[in-house]
């Protein structure tokens, strides 16, 4: 239970700081937002920027089938999702916080790629790490980070 105060304590803190902390938030323990930017470049010349929007919400175990609550948070999604002018990717997820959990995940591409991604995931909070799906995996190290580091 420390570890689990100590865990949230710190995402808590990161998304407050840089982005938006919702605690509690709907039928959600809680719900944070943080979007970061990525410039690609090509032979060192600004191409164009790639905007992240990393969605999280939690809960303390599943009340229902984890295909169900990947459904709810797409649907969810199309409420939240910020759209931008330029290419986007936009991750959902869903963070189970005391019960290991089936790692699913889903996406969507817009315009064949070309402008941009939408994701959902179910995510676990392990021993000393978020689990994510592989498809996931940098969002998983990202959390982990913030996590336990």
């Amino acid at each position: 239970m420390k570890r689990l105060s100590y865990s949230l304590s710190r995402l808590r803190r990161f998304f407050q700081r840089y982005g938006v902390w919702e605690e509690p938030f709907r039928d959600y323990l809680f719900f944070g937002k943080v979007k970061f930017t990525t410039v690609h470049t090509t032979f060192f010349m600004r191409d164009y920027e790639i905007e992240h929007f990393l969605y999280l919400f939690g809960v303390k175990e599943l009340d229902r089938e984890p295909e169900e609550l990947l459904s709810e948070l797409r649907v969810l999604s199309r409420e939240l999702l910020t759209l931008t002018p330029d290419h986007y990717l936009s991750s959902f997820c869903l963070l189970v916080l005391e019960e290991r959990v089936p790692l699913l995940y889903s996406s969507k591409s817009l315009l064949l790629g070309f402008r941009g991604r939408v994701e959902w995931g179910i995510l676990g909070l392990g021993e000393r790490k978020v689990e994510a799906p592989p498809q996931m995996e940098g969002v998983g190290r990202f959390l982990t980070s913030l996590c336990f580091v």
